[in-house]
Protein backbone atom coordinates (compact mmCIF):
# COMPACT_ATOMS: atom_id res chain seq x y z
CA UNK A 1 0.00 0.00 0.00
CA UNK A 2 2.88 2.37 0.76
CA UNK A 3 4.22 2.50 -2.40
CA UNK A 4 0.68 3.59 -4.31
CA UNK A 5 0.01 6.00 -1.56
CA UNK A 6 3.49 7.75 -1.50
CA UNK A 7 2.73 8.17 -5.68
CA UNK A 8 -0.37 9.50 -4.85
CA UNK A 9 1.32 12.12 -2.28
CA UNK A 10 4.00 12.71 -5.19
CA UNK A 11 0.55 14.01 -8.25
CA UNK A 12 -1.11 15.33 -4.83
CA UNK A 13 -4.39 13.26 -5.91
CA UNK A 14 -6.73 12.24 -2.52
CA UNK A 15 -7.62 8.94 -1.75
CA UNK A 16 -10.80 7.70 -0.96
CA UNK A 17 -11.74 3.66 0.14
CA UNK A 18 -14.84 1.64 1.40
CA UNK A 19 -14.66 -1.30 3.73
CA UNK A 20 -17.27 -3.19 5.67
CA UNK A 21 -15.25 -4.09 8.64
CA UNK A 22 -14.71 -2.62 11.24
CA UNK A 23 -11.89 -3.60 11.70
CA UNK A 24 -10.17 -2.27 9.22
CA UNK A 25 -10.73 1.03 9.96
CA UNK A 26 -7.78 1.52 12.59
CA UNK A 27 -5.51 -0.33 9.60
CA UNK A 28 -6.20 2.13 7.39
CA UNK A 29 -6.05 5.14 10.32
CA UNK A 30 -2.40 3.90 10.33
CA UNK A 31 -2.07 5.03 6.91
CA UNK A 32 -3.81 8.61 7.36
CA UNK A 33 -7.11 7.52 6.24
CA UNK A 34 -9.62 9.71 8.18
CA UNK A 35 -13.50 8.17 8.31
CA UNK A 36 -15.46 10.32 6.54
CA UNK A 37 -19.16 8.36 6.58
CA UNK A 38 -19.96 5.43 8.47
CA UNK A 39 -23.84 3.67 7.62
CA UNK A 40 -25.79 1.17 7.46
CA UNK A 41 -26.05 -0.65 3.62
CA UNK A 42 -29.71 0.13 2.55
CA UNK A 43 -32.01 -2.66 3.60
CA UNK A 44 -29.25 -4.88 5.32
CA UNK A 45 -27.40 -5.32 8.68
CA UNK A 46 -24.02 -4.51 6.93
CA UNK A 47 -22.17 -0.73 8.01
CA UNK A 48 -20.32 0.81 5.47
CA UNK A 49 -17.28 2.80 6.08
CA UNK A 50 -16.03 5.55 4.00
CA UNK A 51 -12.43 6.67 4.60
CA UNK A 52 -10.41 9.34 2.57
CA UNK A 53 -6.80 10.61 3.07
CA UNK A 54 -5.72 13.84 1.58
CA UNK A 55 -1.88 14.34 0.05
CA UNK A 56 0.66 14.46 2.39
CA UNK A 57 3.64 16.59 1.84
CA UNK A 58 6.51 15.18 0.21
CA UNK A 59 9.05 13.87 2.12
Amino acid sequence: MRPMLDFCDREQMVCYLETNKESNVSLYEHYDFTLSEKDLIPKSNVTHYAMVRKPLPIK
